[in-house]
């Protein structure tokens, strides 16, 4: 029953819009799908370094030290409003312009902004520290 419980939790998560969401969105729609796709693999890669932590016990201590865990989520909500901000100053840049395709050595950048969103992300942070610890 906890499995169920804890899988039914890790669903409601997953389908929240977010900053992720939000991402993967722009850039399928800026760069075409495979930019959407690097993305999301980063994504799930950052999903995995909250996995390993929580299973190595890090995410106790990060919830126990204030110092840390307050590093952890004001470096989270700084990456976010800068995606945020770079979204609407590029936005106006863009304006009325077709999507560009991605070329191949574009990935490894959406794959980077996947993982950095995921991984500082204070909302997927809290959850697995909450979940977790």
């Amino acid at each position: 029953m906890e499995l169920a419980g804890l899988a039914l939790l890790g669903m409601l998560i997953v389908i929240s819009p977010g900053a992720d969401f939000v991402l993967v969105l722009k850039n399928s729609l800026n760069r075409g799908r495979l930019a959407g796709i690097w993305s999301a693999i980063g994504i799930s890669l950052a999903i995995s370094v909250h996995i390993a932590y929580s299973m190595l016990g890090i995410s106790y201590l990060i919830s126990q030290n204030e110092w840390l865990f307050n590093l952890v989520r004001y470096a989270g909500a700084l990456y976010l409003i800068y995606l945020g901000l770079k979204g609407v100053f590029g936005a106006q840049r863009h304006s009325g312009e077709e999507p560009e395709t991605t070329k191949s050595s574009d990935g490894w950048r959406f794959l980077a902004q996947g993982f950095l969103c995921n991984v500082l992300n204070p909302k997927t942070m809290l959850f697995f520290l909450s979940v977790f610890s």
